[in-house]
């Protein structure tokens, strides 16, 4: 079994690799009340473990520099305990969707995946701000994802496959709904239908 930190390096790579975000973003992991995230200013290709950065429960951080979205993280987490992982991603279609300040309604039954029958969109703070971080946890609510106004996307998981897998997933949903858009209007399903998409889903 691997390290939490190797955990944050693969998944940072995969993300990579996948082509789902080839510039910025950054992920992290919480155990035992210790925050394990990606630096400030380093390709997510390029990063090992050695790079992680620990930010202990009292904000004392190592001294590497954090990623400066770290608050974002740290809020997530304690606003939602069952949150072992967080992706922030600047994937192409998610940020154009978050950039228009819009959720993605049920128009597929696969945005059940991510605990609700929308994807919501933050209100816009500055990036690296308390607000932003704020903001967020207001969006994201019990659900596994959502939208950062005019910004990216914030992805949470159980497990590091959950996360990058709903990471994917997040930015197909995106690219498929605003394609969609393309040919007119979406038929959005029922709240009894995304409600049965929630159950099945979680099974």
């Amino acid at each position: 079994m691997g390290s939490i930190q190797s955990d944050v390096v693969n998944i940072a790579r995969k993300i990579r690799l996948s082509g789902v975000s080839k510039a910025g973003g950054n992920v992290s992991a919480f155990k035992d009340g210790i925050i394990y995230i990606t630096p400030s200013g380093k390709d997510l290709l390029d990063i090992n473990e050695s790079d992680i950065v620990v930010i202990e429960s009292n904000e004392d951080i190592t001294e590497k520099k954090p990623s400066r979205e770290w608050q974002i993280h740290k809020s997530v987490y304690e606003s939602n305990k069952i949150n072992q992982f967080i992706v922030h991603v600047h994937s192409p279609y998610a940020t154009a969707i978050s950039c228009c300040r819009i959720d993605i309604p049920p128009f597929h039954f696969m945005v059940a995946a991510f605990g609700g029958d929308t994807i919501n969109c933050s209100q816009y703070a500055t990036f690296g701000s308390k607000e932003l971080s704020e903001n967020t946890v207001t969006a994201l609510g019990n659900r596994k994802a959502c939208l950062l106004a005019n910004h990216g996307a914030i992805i949470t998981g159980e497990t590091a496959e959950e996360v990058y897998s709903l990471t994917v997933e997040l930015e197909e949903l995106c690219k498929a709904y605003s394609i969609s858009n393309t040919f007119g209007k979406p038929v959005l399903l029922s709240k009894k239908e995304m409600e049965e998409s929630i159950i099945l889903l979680s099974k």
